[in-house]
């Protein structure tokens, strides 16, 4: 059974790592550490969170998923641009509106990039336990994670938890604005905070039906 509660908490039992993984967010290229933790952390979603070990590691698993994401989402991004271009290019060579054709791919586009998005989070889990990059697309697993109303539930509570937090932050983010880099932080730790509590949520899922 999910446990909301216990996910939204995770990440913050441990204010040094959550410090840490907020000021790592906020740095280029070093950015991939915290997203490999919070996969390996979602692994594990019942244990305290580890420590800061085999940065290396991390850093790998992270920027796989990064890229595994960007792959996910490459053919929406593709479709969405050629419908745009297609778009302006009608307007301006003929003065006339966007063909059914474009819009029709823009809108497929659209809902490419919603279902893809949905499916990403089941994916850089399996990746992450698989430790195999073509575990990405390995869809059989996926879609047994992905197509579960325990994930869909916890997808809708992911996204109200980060739009929740996002509000509450707003206030914070206005008073740290003169000292420029303090919104960068709070951002990195809202950010690091969210990925704990969604792969936890993820890990949750994953470990009952895998």
């Amino acid at each position: 059974m999910t446990d909301f509660a216990a996910a939204i908490k995770r990440p913050f039992t441990n204010g040094k790592i959550l410090l840490i993984g907020g000021l790592l967010s906020i740095v280029p290229i070093a950015n991939f550490i915290p997203l490999g933790y919070a996969l390996k952390a979602g692994l594990k979603p019942d244990a305290k969170l580890p420590g800061w070990v085999d940065l290396g590691g991390l850093l790998k698993t992270g920027f796989f998923a990064f890229l595994g994401s960007l792959l996910y989402m490459l053919p929406g991004l593709i479709g969405i641009i050629v419908s745009v271009i297609a778009a302006i290019g009608t307007s301006i060579s003929s003065n006339s509106s966007p063909s059914l054709w474009t819009i029709f791919l823009f809108i497929l586009s659209l809902l490419y990039l919603f279902v893809a998005q949905y499916l990403t989070g089941a994916a850089l889990l399996h990746y992450a336990a698989e430790d195999r990059f073509s575990a990405i697309f390995e869809f059989k697993y996926i879609f047994a994670v992905a197509f579960t109303k325990a994930y869909l539930l916890a997808t809708l509570a992911a996204f109200g938890w980060s739009f929740l937090l996002g509000l509450l932050a707003v206030f914070p983010i206005l008073i740290l604005y003169i000292t420029i880099i303090g919104p960068l932080i709070l951002q990195g730790i809202l950010n690091f905070a969210i990925s704990i509590t969604i792969f936890t949520l993820y890990g949750q899922i994953y470990k009952e039906v895998l």
